[in-house]
């Protein structure tokens, strides 16, 4: 199987692109517990490697300086959330990158057997739990 996007997978419980998550990440390097905007679900075998894939691509908000979260969020509610609507619920990375490209740093994939205790973030609830993360300065890749 070649890769494919799934912007709505079910994953330990229902995902949707262009929604807000939180969980408990075994593998982390910085953030054991982030919070994200979820983008897609990536999965199958890639044609040139043959690595299987199976991780999620999200934007990690802790990544983001406080004010830059604040800002984003605020463009995104207002701008992304009525073009989520008209693309069937599906955002991805050349949405964001357009509209975001200062972002690029804060974007991650998430190997799915490594994730624990997934729950959505109600949009209302996004800017408080923005507020009680902790911040954390990533490094270079």
């Amino acid at each position: 199987m070649a890769l494919a996007k799934t912007f709505n997978p079910n994953i330990r419980g229902p995902l949707k692109s262009g929604q807000f998550y939180s969980f408990r990440y075994l593998r982390y390097q910085n953030d054991p517990d982030p919070t994200v905007l979820f983008l897609y679900y990536i999965r199958g075998v890639n044609p040139n490697t043959k690595n299987r894939w199976g991780h999620l691509q999200c934007i990690n908000l802790n990544y983001l300086s406080p004010g830059q979260r604040i800002r984003f969020f605020n463009t995104y509610k207002k701008s992304i959330r009525g073009k989520i609507a008209r693309t069937l619920g599906r955002v991805d990375w050349k949405m964001i990158n357009k509209r975001y490209p200062e972002l690029i740093f804060a974007t991650r994939r998430y190997k799915i057997p490594f994730i624990r205790n997934i729950h959505r973030i109600p949009i209302e609830e996004v800017p408080e739990t923005m507020k009680r993360n902790k911040y954390y300065r990533p490094r270079p890749r």
